[in-house]
């Protein structure tokens, strides 16, 4: 099978097996089974070869989280003006309220 690895939507290659062959084609597993199939496996580290780091992909996700912030903090604050809006409503109500019952 094959794969367009610079496809965008390819999102993530994981490399989780390594074995020794001494082929550089390996068409010829198609043809074998069992035993005969079996690649004697080699010891990797997992994590250092599945790490990559793109500093343009951190310098980006680092600004849309800092957007995101300052949407957050935006819309905190225009919350924050309704509640005191609505707040000064409830008291205007209340007051005239406690007037028109005193009358």
């Amino acid at each position: 099978k094959s794969f367009l690895l610079h496809s965008p939507l390819v999102t993530k290659v994981e490399v989780t097996k390594r074995s020794k062959v001494r082929r550089n084609y390996l068409t010829y597993m198609r043809n074998r089974t069992g035993k005969s199939a079996r690649l004697t496996g080699v010891e990797f580290d997992r994590d250092a070869v599945n790490t990559v780091r793109d500093p343009e992909a951190e310098k980006a996700e680092a600004e849309a989280k800092a957007a995101a912030a300052a949407d957050a903090e935006a819309k905190a604050a225009e919350k924050a003006a309704a509640e005191a809006e609505l707040e000064k409503k409830a008291e205007a109500a209340l007051a005239a309220h406690d007037d028109a019952k005193s009358e």
